[in-house]
């Protein structure tokens, strides 16, 4: 084991009965081994019992498994950084020019008497970082309740395209087919969202049959669209979802650095929703 994986498993065993630590020991051994063989060579996958006979051995007491619990977040979690990448919904963030702006007020005040505080938001589905369902660009397309969640989940690529007009297939060459499904492009070129920009970078034409040739389903952008802002057919909306590929917008990749991460952006499940705001993040992999 590593000296992260020993100290968390040192720190462990001192708080477990001796009747669950030999469960626990080989439930631990086979976790990391099934898990983590690939990328440790001092993990021997001959030497693991299987992970039922570990799981069997272990006496399942609550302390057990609270225990199990937080010494896998100890040593698999420490080191791993999250990045927001949310622009806050604020009054202060501009709203597409004509949309509807974002409000937020309370209706009830602790202060005033009330049992608890409560607040009312409106806003567009398209203010601040948010998804778009295929319905906001055509008329059978999606909404947003009945778009897969796993789309907004998993494994992305972080692609920096800055000072860029029109971001091209070539610009794109870090893309793997084989191992990119989510890609994110950080332009750099929206960094004050008190103020709408009057032109923005999009994609060449031919990008998004590029992406979905790729095996692509969702990119984001940290643009307000992946349309020029005065578009009224909206070109690169209709050829991402002719090439079955989501999109998310408005993303906040100021600070982060290309690369590779795990992604999570959920929507809200909006009936007959055109799009939605989500809490985007992105989490290290190591």
């Amino acid at each position: 084991m590593n000296t992260k994986i020993e100290i968390g498993f040192s720190w462990a065993v001192t708080r477990l009965s001796p009747a669950d630590e030999v469960g626990f020991s080989a439930l631990v051994f086979t976790v990391f081994n099934h898990f983590f063989v690939a990328r440790s060579s001092t993990l021997n996958p001959t030497a693991a019992p299987s992970l039922s006979a570990a799981r069997n051995s272990l006496l399942v007491s609550k302390s057990a498994q609270k225990t199990l619990r937080r010494f896998l977040r100890k040593c698999c979690l420490r080191g791993m950084k999250i990045y927001d990448i949310t622009v806050p919904l604020s009054a202060a963030v501009v709203e597409w020019p004509g949309d509807t702006a974002y409000n937020f007020s309370l209706t009830a005040r602790i202060r005033d008497g009330a049992s608890c505080n409560v607040g009312r938001m409106v806003s567009s589905m398209h203010f601040g970082t948010h998804a778009d369902a295929p319905f906001h660009y055509g008329e059978t397309g999606l909404t947003m309740d009945a778009v897969p969640p796993e789309i907004y989940v998993g494994p992305a690529r972080v692609l920096a395209v800055p000072g860029r007009d029109l971001i091209t297939i070539e610009n794109l060459h870090e893309v793997d087919p084989t191992a990119v499904t989510r890609v994110l492009l950080k332009t750099g070129s929206r960094l004050d969202h008190t103020i709408f920009p009057k032109k923005i970078p999009v994609l060449a034409p031919d990008v998004p049959a590029f992406l979905g040739a790729c095996g692509v389903k969702l990119l984001g952008l940290d643009l307000p669209s992946v349309d020029q802002v005065d578009s009224k057919d909206l070109p690169i909306h209709h050829a991402l979802e002719k090439a079955d590929i989501y999109i998310l917008e408005n993303l906040d990749l100021s600070a982060v650095p290309p690369g590779d991460y795990e992604l999570i952006a959920l929507p809200l499940k909006i009936v007959g929703g055109d799009g939605s705001p989500v809490r985007a993040i992105l989490r290290t992999l190591k």
